[in-house]
C-alpha cells in the first residue's frame, strides 16, 4: 500500500549568485533590501539592527523579519476618490 506524502510548496527567490535567499541567515545590504523588497538606501537609514562582519555591514534575517512583524500595520487604507 502506497502512503502519500504531503508536499509543502515553497515560494522560492534567488538571489543574483543562484543562492536561496529564503535559506540564507545572513544577509548583505544589497541582498537584505532586495529580501525586505526595499531600497538600498530606506535601509541604510533605517533603524533595523545590524552587525559589522569581515568590514561588511550584514543583517540578520530573523532580526529583519522581528523589524517587519514589529511594523506591520493590518489595516489598509484605500486611495480617495
Amino acid at each position: 500500500m502506497c502512503r502519500k506524502k504531503a508536499i509543502a510548496v515553497k515560494r522560492i527567490i534567488l538571489d543574483n549568485r543562484g543562492h536561496f535567499m529564503s535559506d540564507r541567515e545572513i544577509f548583505r545590504i544589497k541582498e537584505a533590501a532586495e529580501f525586505l523588497t526595499v531600497s538600498e538606501s530606506w535601509l541604510e537609514r533605517s533603524d533595523i539592527p545590524r552587525s559589522k562582519l569581515g568590514g561588511n555591514v550584514v543583517f540578520l534575517k530573523a532580526e529583519l523579519l522581528a523589524y517587519v512583524e514589529a511594523h506591520l500595520t493590518h489595516s489598509v487604507r484605500r486611495p480617495r476618490k
